[in-house]
C-alpha cells in the first residue's frame, strides 16, 4: 500500500491495480539498505486486487485533489510513507498486544494475510475467488498455507489487529471545519 499511486486506485471497478512495491533494497551507491520504490511489485507480476465498495469510496475520498502520479498515502511533504514510523508507531504495538493476550506464534504482516485467506475458506469464499484476492498463480500456494491457524489464533490475530485499524482511521475522517 506504501506503493499505491493514485492512479492504482479504481474506485468504479472496485479495484487496486498493484503494479509496483515499496522494498527494503541495497542502494548501489551507499551500500546500504533502504526503503525504495520498484517498479514492479513481488514476483514481478501485476496484479488487481478486489475491494469492496465501502472501501472504494473511502480511499475515493481520501484519494480527492491528488494528482494520478502522487502517492494514495503520503508522508511529510507529499513523499511516500515512511515505512519503518509506521512500522514503529501502528503495526509494532498491535503485534505486540498480541503477543500479551497469547497469541503463541510470532506475527508479520504476512501472517495476517495468511489469516485472512483462512477466513476467506472457512467462509466460504470460492477457491478461485481466494486465488486471485491472494494474487497467486497457482491455487495450490493458496491451498498450502490456507489452514495454518486454528480458530482460537485466527480470533487472536483478528483482535490484535483492530488496534491498527483504529489507528488508521484518521486517515479517512474528515477534518473538522474551522469556524474560527
Amino acid at each position: 500500500m506504501a506503493g499505491l499511486h493514485v492512479s492504482g486506485l479504481d474506485p468504479v471497478g472496485g479495484l487496486i491495480h498493484v503494479t509496483q512495491t515499496y522494498a527494503y533494497l541495497l542502494n548501489e551507491t551507499t551500500g546500504r539498505k533502504q526503503w525504495q520504490l520498484r517498479p514492479y511489485p513481488k514476483g514481478k507480476k501485476q496484479r488487481e486486487v478486489p475491494i469492496c465498495h465501502q472501501l472504494a469510496m473511502l480511499l475515493a475520498r481520501h484519494a480527492d485533489g491528488k494528482r494520478p502520479d502522487q502517492p494514495l498515502f503520503q508522508g511529510s511533504g507529499g513523499r511516500y510513507i515512511d515505512y519503518a514510523n509506521q512500522r514503529n508507531t501502528v503495526l509494532q504495538p498491535a503485534l505486540e498486544l498480541a503477543r500479551q493476550r497469547g497469541l503463541a506464534k510470532h506475527i508479520t504482516p504476512h501472517a495476517l494475510r495468511h489469516t485472512m485467506i483462512t477466513m476467506l475458506r472457512d467462509g466460504g469464499v470460492a477457491p478461485g475467488v481466494m486465488q486471485l484476492i491472494a494474487g497467486h498463480e497457482s491455487y495450490q500456494t493458496t491451498a498450502g498455507y490456507s489452514g495454518r491457524h486454528t480458530p482460537a489464533q485466527r480470533a487472536l490475530v483478528l483482535e490484535s489487529v483492530h488496534p491498527v485499524i483504529k489507528a488508521a482511521e484518521f486517515l479517512f475522517n474528515d477534518p473538522e471545519p474551522d469556524h474560527g
